[in-house]
C-alpha cells in the first residue's frame, strides 16, 4: 500500500465512527426490517454513461449491496444516461416505492435541472439512502499549456477548450459558479466541448481535443491525470487537505489568493449520493441504510475503492446525506443561479 492510500485509510477510519450514529437519528422508532425485501431485483441507476466514477464505484459496491441486503438479493447496475441525469433520475423518482429501485446520483446535475425546468422529479421528495463520498473537484489540464498559476489560468482562459460530461453537467456548472462567485473571469469566456460522460470527457483530453476539465470529484481528477501529458492541476480545498490525500496536485486553490475562494469550495464540493423514490417504507429505508453503513465500512471494499482511485472521503447515511444535498439545492435556487442556469440550459 503507498503512503498516499494509508493516509487516505487513516482517515476512512477517523470518518467511519459517525455513520452509525446517523442510521440511529434518521431510523427514530421505526420498526424492523421487512422480512421478505427484497423480492424482485434492484435496479441501481446511475444516470451517466459508463465509464466514469459514478458507474465504477456502481459496480464495485454492486456486490456489497447483495451481501448487506439479503443473501438472495440481485443488484443491477444500470447506466441511463442522458438530459444531464434528468432521465435516469425521472424513472427512479417515478418508480414504485418497493425499495427496488436506486438512483446514484448528484445534487448538481440533478437539481440544476430542476431549478429552471420540469424534469419529470423532485430531489426534495426523494428517500435518502446515503452518500458515496463528499469531497473536493479539481481542474485536470494539458501540461503542454504551461500554467503558472491561477492568475495565469484566468488571463489565457479564453484561448482553452474545457470538457464537460455533458450540457447542465458538473463540470458545465462548476465554472459557472466559479466565474460568479470568484468574479475573476467571465463566464462568456469559457469554450465548452460537451461529451456524454466522463469517460468520453477524459478520452477527449486524451485525444487532444480539450485542455482543461473541471472535474467534479477529486477521484475523478486523479483519473484523469494518469493520462499521458495531463497535470492535476489545482484541487478546491486548502493546503493541509491537500497535501494529505492529493499530493501530487500543484496548486490548492484555499492558498491561492483567489477572491471569494472559501464560499466557492463550499457550495462545489462533491456528493455521490445514493435515494430511493418518495415515500419508500421506514423499514425498507432502514434496511437500505444499515446495508450502506455495511458496505461504507468493509475494509475490502474501501480497499478495492483505494485501488481504483475511487478513495471514499466525508461518507455518511440517513438525515446528513439528505441535508447536504438540500444545502446544495438550496444554494443554486438563491438568485443570481436561476437566471444563469436557464441561461446555460437553453445555450
Amino acid at each position: 500500500m503507498t503512503d498516499t492510500q494509508i493516509r487516505r485509510r487513516e482517515y476512512l477510519t477517523r470518518t467511519s465512527a459517525v455513520l452509525g450514529a446517523s442510521i440511529i437519528g434518521t431510523a427514530g422508532c421505526v420498526g424492523s426490517s421487512t422480512s421478505d425485501y427484497p423480492t424482485d431485483d434492484i435496479r441501481f441507476v446511475v444516470p451517466f454513461a459508463a465509464g466514469g466514477g459514478f458507474d465504477e464505484i456502481a459496480r464495485l459496491a454492486k456486490p456489497y449491496w447483495e451481501e448487506n441486503l439479503s443473501e438472495d438479493a440481485t443488484v443491477v447496475v444500470e447506466n441511463v444516461e442522458g438530459g444531464g441525469s434528468a432521465i435516469g433520475t425521472s424513472q427512479v423518482y417515478n418508480a414504485e416505492p418497493d425499495g427496488h429501485s436506486l438512483l446514484f446520483g448528484d445534487p448538481f446535475s440533478g437539481g440544476g435541472r430542476q431549478i429552471v425546468t420540469d424534469p419529470g422529479y423532485n430531489l426534495r421528495e426523494m428517500s435518502f439512502v446515503g452518500h458515496f463520498s463528499h469531497e473536493p473537484h479539481g481542474i485536470a489540464a494539458a501540461k503542454g499549456l504551461d500554467l503558472s498559476g491561477w492568475d495565469d489560468f484566468v488571463d489565457r482562459i479564453e484561448e482553452f477548450n474545457f470538457a464537460t460530461q455533458g450540457t447542465g453537467s458538473v463540470a458545465h456548472i462548476t465554472p459557472l459558479m466559479l466565474a460568479e462567485i470568484t468574479g475573476t473571469f467571465d463566464i462568456d469566456d469559457v469554450n465548452f466541448v460537451h461529451y456524454t460522460g466522463t469517460g468520453e470527457a477524459i478520452a477527449g483530453l486524451e485525444r487532444g481535443e480539450v485542455d482543461i476539465y473541471m472535474v467534479g470529484s477529486a477521484s475523478s481528477a486523479l483519473v484523469a491525470r494518469a493520462v499521458e501529458g495531463v497535470e492535476h492541476f489545482m484541487m478546491f480545498t486548502d493546503g493541509e487537505t491537500g497535501e494529505e490525500f492529493f499530493p501530487e496536485t500543484r496548486y490548492y486553490a484555499a492558498e491561492e489568493g483567489i477572491p471569494s475562494i472559501e464560499e466557492y469550495i463550499d457550495v462545489s464540493s462533491f456528493q455521490r449520493f445514493v435515494a430511493g423514490p418518495p415515500d419508500v417504507p421506514d423499514e425498507i429505508l432502514q434496511t437500505q441504510q444499515e446495508a450502506m453503513d455495511g458496505i461504507l465500512t468493509d475494509d475490502t471494499f474501501n480497499q478495492e475503492a483505494l485501488d481504483a482511485n475511487r478513495f471514499l472521503l466525508d461518507t455518511s447515511v440517513g438525515e446528513d446525506s439528505r441535508e447536504l444535498a438540500m444545502k446544495k439545492l438550496d444554494y443554486l435556487s438563491e438568485d443570481p443561479w436561476p437566471s444563469l442556469l436557464s441561461e446555460m440550459l437553453e445555450g
